[in-house]
């Protein structure tokens, strides 16, 4: 028995070898990192997918081969001789290096489309070198990242192999019968994959992503890669991978999409993809895909106030909780969790380019681009390029924002005036509450006087109650603390609209009804993993 499997094995292997030839997996980065050649065949009829693992890892590399558990390992060959899973692990775990061979299977989604982001074959930990080659039945086109892609007909099939010379930690897989069209623009090839359908997309999206490439290039830097692909998928996702995005077919027809979704993955591109993010440094990508798309487009419109004012209602929408901040945020999908990494580590950056001003924050976020190209790294890394920038220091300021759960609220708790010769005399008493600690600021307040008069002011705030006094012209009428939502705070009651959002933040709620609330409403609040409190169980608490 042991003969057989080992003779199937090696058949099995020989004619991959003799089908891909001398295929290179990567030149200078292949000699750095380990590398996977994945060899794959589609069929739908039995919607299964077939393949074999081919791994290299270099001595002294300490890895482990990660087995997806709807993934089924038909066997292991180390270094061309039948082996078991267990020895492999043991000898990549040590540091010992090995040459592998994994056949598997994968039990594929149904219908014509699949898009697989991860889950469907073996990787390696950390990263590694993916190459990819793909053998689809005639009419289903397949993707993955790619720097170069290049296909071939044989018979009935349809062999696409898929060239991507940077390290990453994993790699994704999307079939279906696609039409692609192509635009060509500042040495980027820009692709649409649409289905059957839907090419009345294509002129709006390669136009749109076209635009969005040629402004963040001017912004950031030259793209990263030599193409870009906007995907469609049967399924309502909105990912971004290297050299392509993936919108669902329902999304990708909203109005709005071309000029929201669409820029915000265009972001990743430079960040998220182009530099990763550092195991355990935190998910900065969002925060700066946040900043640069859904923000920073608005405040090209004249309208930054008003979306920085609606980040601050989603982060004041859920309970203060300890262990949720920004440097905690790892990409988890609950509301609470998104509202901290998104839109307020959106906000942090919006203080970070308040306090060093616009030139010294788009050339540190280049040079942050510059250093960790095709690496990874974290908020850290974020805030040194910064400095360098603008040769100021804001690791304590910024660590102050990323490490709290809990953001402050400003109080104006005097204010008084006097008049002179000169003018008037206004003086006023600022505090800080509902925080564990005091946060550094430079704080913009706003002086409204009677005649329509109004001055601007910004005061740094190192302490936790500050007077300030100011001389101006007219007889001041209104103080209004941060008028513009530039603070990363809490929201007064003035400030904080009632908002379906808020409702959402909440762990546990009591209706105050005559007689029972009607089921359809208490199941309608807890389909939005609200507890319901009948007022004989306590009272409701955020």
């Amino acid at each position: 028995m042991r003969i057989l499997i080992k003779r199937v094995l090696s058949l099995i292997l020989m004619a991959f070898a003799v089908s891909a030839g001398a295929w290179p997996v990567g030149s200078r980065a292949a000699e750095r990192y380990p590398s996977v050649l994945l060899e794959v065949e589609i069929d739908q009829k039995g919607s299964l997918l077939r393949g074999v693992a081919q791994g290299a890892v270099p001595e002294g590399e300490a890895v482990a081969l990660l087995i997806p558990h709807a993934v089924k390992v038909n066997g292991v060959l180390i270094h061309g001789k039948t082996g078991d899973l267990s020895r492999l692990q043991r000898m990549l775990s040590t540091g010992r290096g090995a040459r592998f061979s994994v056949p598997f299977t994968y039990r594929l989604p149904g219908g014509k489309q699949f898009a697989l982001e991860g889950g469907w074959c073996p990787i390696l930990s950390g990263r590694a070198i993916y190459s990819l080659r793909v053998k689809a039945p005639k009419g289903v086109i397949a993707l993955s990242e790619a720097e170069e892609i290049k296909s071939s007909s044989h018979g009935p099939y349809t062999t696409y192999e898929f060239s991507f010379p940077h390290p990453r930690r994993g790699i994704s897989l999307v079939a279906g019968p696609y039409r692609i069209f192509e635009k060509k623009t500042g040495g980027v090839a820009i692709q649409c994959y649409l289905l059957p359908g839907e090419e009345n997309l294509a002129r709006l999206y390669l136009d749109k992503a076209d635009y969005y490439i040629r402004l963040y290039t001017r912004i950031i830097g030259p793209f990263p890669f030599r193409r870009f692909a906007v995907v469609e998928n049967t399924a309502p996702t909105g990912f971004g991978f290297p050299t392509y995005t993936l919108l669902g077919k329902r999304v990708m027809h909203l109005p709005f999409i071309p000029d929201t979704s669409l820029p915000h993955e265009i972001v990743h591109s430079w960040f998220g993809n182009g530099v990763g993010i550092a195991p355990g440094a935190g998910d900065w990508c969002e925060a700066m895909a946040t900043y640069l798309a859904d923000y920073l487009l608005q405040d090209r419109m004249g309208r930054g106030a008003e979306k920085r004012h609606d980040m601050l209602i989603k982060v004041n929408s859920h309970p203060w909780t300890p262990g949720i901040t920004i440097r905690g945020f790892k990409g988890q999908r609950s509301r609470h969790w998104r509202a901290m990494g998104y839109e307020g580590g959106a906000m942090l950056l919006h203080m970070l380019r308040r306090r060093v001003g616009d030139e010294p924050f788009w050339k540190g976020l280049h040079l942050f681009y510059e250093q960790n190209r095709f690496s990874e790294a974290g908020w850290d890394d974020l805030i040194a390029a910064l400095e360098a920038a603008s040769s100021r220091k804001l690791r304590a300021m910024a660590h102050r924002w990323l490490d709290t759960h809990r953001f402050p609220s400003l109080e104006m708790t005097r204010a008084w005036y006097h008049q002179g010769a000169d003018g008037f005399k206004t003086c006023l008493e600022v505090a800080q509450s509902g925080a564990e600690q005091v946060f550094p600021m430079e704080l913009p307040l706003l002086i409204r006087g009677e005649g329509g008069g109004a001055s601007r002011y910004r005061i740094f705030m190192n302490s936790g109650r500050i007077r300030r006094c100011f001389s101006m012209g007219f007889r001041p009428r209104e103080v209004v603390l941060d008028p513009d939502f530039d603070i990363l705070r809490r929201l007064s009651s003035r400030e904080f609209p009632a908002t379906i959002s808020s409702l959402l933040g909440l762990a546990r709620l009591r209706l105050a009804s005559k007689g029972a609330p009607p089921k359809e409403i208490i199941q309608a609040i807890e389909g939005l993993g609200i507890s319901v409190l009948d007022g004989k169980r306590g009272e409701a608490s955020a």
